[in-house]
């Protein structure tokens, strides 16, 4: 599962090559523009997803608890990529998988929504709309992906809670004991060298 991932990966970074050369050599205005944009997505996409596989499976060979939080989850953007995540996510050996919605506060809203206006003119409304006076999104929609993650957690076989069925018994060394009398040092701290003097 793991080399099909890997060469899912790949496949979608050679589109995302295939749609950015096309929509830069004979298309002017919307349509190359388009073309672009998408196979700018589906190039990263494509990266994403051959690091996470990659690093998820290094580090669940090293015998390391693992899972992937798919966020911040950006309306409109990346949240229809979800159940592909969370797939490679658990493809790869992920024990748990989350998502979050966008937390934007003001401060940072004056850096983030310019650039949704510039690359993403279609939801700057929407963000300006949801975002201004709150720095969540609407209680509706952050229901609903809770409630999405759910469904997606229950179909790839993650746990509900990210801890449940991670805790195994130690078996490395207990903890070392101190090599000097952390009472005496206590008393002494506490009551100098010249109370014991007098």
């Amino acid at each position: 599962m793991y080399a099909f991932l890997l060469l899912l990966s790949m496949i979608t970074m050679a589109i995302g090559l295939f749609a950015i050369g096309f929509g830069l050599s004979p298309y002017e205005g919307s349509l190359g523009n388009a073309l672009v944009m998408a196979g700018s997505v589906a190039l990263v996409g494509g990266m994403i997803l051959f690091g996470l596989a990659a690093a998820v499976r290094q580090l669940r060979e090293a015998g390391l608890n693992v899972g992937v939080s798919a966020s911040p989850l950006l309306p409109g953007i990346n949240d229809g990529e979800l159940e592909a995540v969370a797939q490679a996510a658990r493809d790869a050996g992920a024990q748990w998988f989350y998502s979050g919605v966008l937390f934007l506060m003001p401060s940072s809203a004056k850096q983030f929504l310019p650039f949704i206006r510039e690359k993403f003119p279609k939801l700057a409304k929407q963000y300006e709309q949801w975002y201004a006076k709150n720095g969540y999104a609407p209680e509706e929609y952050r229901k609903k992906i809770s409630e999405r993650v759910r469904m997606i957690k229950t179909k790839c076989g993650f746990a509900s809670r990210s801890w449940e069925g991670m805790r195994v018994a130690s078996t490395g060394p207990r903890q070392m004991k101190l090599g000097w009398d952390a009472g005496a040092i206590s008393e002494e701290l506490k009551f100098g060298p010249m109370a014991k003097a007098s």
